[in-house]
């Protein structure tokens, strides 16, 4: 029974860091594509193409 429920605990501690470590790389990642979007989108609507 103890080893059941270390197990449990390990996989519940291991799940709340794989979603920690997700959300953090995820939201990092949304931030960086929102800047980048953000710099392109007015180039863009001069006229101008990163591939000139």
């Amino acid at each position: 029974m103890g080893f059941t429920l270390g197990l449990i605990e390990l996989l519940t501690g291991s799940l709340e860091v794989l979603t920690f470590w997700v959300k953090k790389i995820f939201l990092t990642n949304i931030s960086a594509y929102v800047l980048i979007l953000l710099t392109l989108i007015p180039l863009r609507n001069n006229g101008l193409t990163l591939h000139r």
